[in-house]
């Protein structure tokens, strides 16, 4: 029994050949970006859990009067643009990230501490109060407004 093959048939299966690794690539390529990406959420996670597990263990780490979290976040950053050079600078970027998220997650977490305890979301001055401004940029608390009205 011959075995008869055309140049049509062939250049057929040439094509599905082609067009199956094209597929493939695509898949690969793919692949790759949630397999880096899920790595890049790991490292800025991992590194905010850690340094808030550090906060948490010390009450707050600082160094020359900068927190700990902080330093490192800007030190990591300038080491993965100066010292680090080629394929390992992201994962430097990534957990100067997470050292930069702890920071920032705790001072808006001291922010809103303040916030709801002394209805004042930035000290004295251009403080929000309830969500409305007093015509001064100030907010006026509770006990301002009794000793105001008891000195009348």
């Amino acid at each position: 029994m011959a075995l008869s093959l055309s140049r049509s048939y062939l250049s057929s299966l040439a094509g599905r050949y082609h067009n199956l690794r094209s597929r493939h690539e695509r898949v690969i390529e793919r692949g790759e970006k949630v397999v880096a990406q899920v790595g890049k959420t790991l490292e800025i996670g991992g590194s905010a859990f850690a340094f808030g597990v550090l906060q948490g263990k010390t009450g707050g780490v600082e160094v020359l009067g900068v927190p700990l979290d902080l330093g490192l976040g800007v030190l990591g950053h300038l080491a993965a643009f100066t010292l680090v050079s080629g394929r390992n600078a992201h994962h430097f970027h990534n957990i100067a990230d997470g050292a930069l998220a702890c920071f920032a997650a705790t001072q808006g977490r001291g922010f809103g501490i303040q916030w709801k305890s002394t209805g004042k979301l930035f000290g004295h001055g251009g403080a929000v109060r309830g969500g409305l401004e007093s015509g001064h940029g100030m907010s006026v608390e509770d006990s301002e407004l009794a000793n105001l009205a008891r000195s009348l």
